[in-house]
C-alpha cells in the first residue's frame, strides 16, 4: 500500500515539474500600454487641426506611465514594446504637426507679402492697370503684359477709372515714388479648403517740407485655386487706411 502511495506522489511531483516547464508564469498586459499605443496611433489626427495637438502629447504621458509601471512590475506585466511604439508615433506626430502648421502659415505670409509688394510697386510706378489686375480673381484676370493691358484698358477704361478713385489708390498714385512702403505687422489669417485670407498692415512714409509723415494701410489678400492653370494665385482684395492720410493731418502735398 505504501509503495502504491509513494509511486503516486512521485508521479504527481513529476507532472507538476513538467507542467511548470511547459506552462510559463502568466503576466497581465499593461492597460496604460494598450491605451498609450492607441492614443499614439490616433496622434495622426494632430495633422487635421491644431485643437487635436493634445492627442499625441496625451499619448506621451500615458506611454510614460505604462513604461514606469512595467519597469516596476516586470515580473507581472507585459506591454513594453506596445508602449514604446505608441511613444515613438506620438512624438513624431506631436512634433511634426505643429511644425508643418507653422511652416505652412509662414509660407502663406511670404507669398501674400510678395503679391502686396507687387501691388504697391505698380501703384508707385504709375501702373494702375497692373495693380487693378492684381485685385481680380485669377479666372477673370488678363495677362499682366503691360503693352497688352494698356491697349485693353484704353478700350475699357470705366473699371480702371473707378478703381483709381479709391482713397488709398488715389493717394498712392499722387505720391508716386516719393513714398516709401514697408511691411509693418501681420494682423491675422483665415483658412479653409478653398481659399486663404491674409491680413497685413504696411507703413507708408513720405517727406514733405522737411517733415516725415507715416500712415498705415491695411491690405487684405486672398489666395484661391485657378482651375485653368491648376495653381493657387493671390489677389489684393481690399486696401484701407488705418490712420488718417498725411493730407488729412495738415501735410501739404503740393510739391509732389
Amino acid at each position: 500500500m505504501s509503495e502504491v502511495q509513494s509511486a503516486e506522489e512521485r508521479f504527481s511531483e513529476e507532472r507538476s515539474s513538467e507542467e511548470g516547464v511547459l506552462l510559463p508564469e502568466y503576466r497581465a498586459v499593461s492597460g496604460p500600454a494598450v491605451a498609450g499605443l492607441l492614443l499614439g496611433l490616433a496622434g495622426i489626427l494632430a495633422f487635421v487641426h491644431p485643437v487635436l495637438w493634445s492627442v499625441p502629447w496625451a499619448a506621451v504621458v500615458v506611454c510614460g506611465i505604462a513604461l514606469r509601471q512595467i519597469a516596476a512590475q516586470s515580473s507581472a506585466l507585459v506591454g513594453r514594446r506596445a508602449a514604446l511604439i505608441g511613444l515613438a508615433v506620438a512624438l513624431i506626430c506631436g512634433i511634426s504637426a505643429p511644425l508643418q502648421f507653422f511652416l505652412y502659415r509662414y509660407q502663406l505670409r511670404v507669398d501674400a507679402a510678395r503679391t502686396a509688394n507687387e501691388w504697391f510697386t505698380a501703384i508707385r510706378e504709375n501702373r494702375p492697370y497692373v495693380a487693378h489686375q492684381l485685385t481680380m480673381l485669377p479666372e477673370a484676370r488678363w495677362s499682366l503684359d503691360e503693352a497688352g493691358l494698356v491697349k485693353r484698358y484704353a478700350g475699357d477704361a470705366a473699371g480702371l477709372r473707378s478703381y483709381v478713385e479709391k482713397p488709398t489708390v488715389q493717394l498712392l498714385l499722387t505720391l508716386g515714388k516719393q513714398c516709401h512702403v514697408r511691411y509693418y505687422e501681420h494682423v491675422g489669417m483665415r483658412s479653409d479648403p478653398s481659399s486663404q485670407n491674409v491680413l497685413d498692415v504696411y507703413a507708408v512714409t513720405v517727406e514733405s517740407q522737411g517733415r516725415r509723415v507715416t500712415f498705415l494701410i491695411r491690405v487684405s489678400l486672398i489666395r484661391s485655386y485657378h482651375l485653368a492653370t491648376k495653381s493657387w494665385q493671390w489677389r489684393v482684395s481690399q486696401t484701407e487706411f488705418l490712420q488718417a492720410p498725411p493730407g488729412e493731418v495738415g501735410v501739404n502735398f503740393g510739391g509732389f
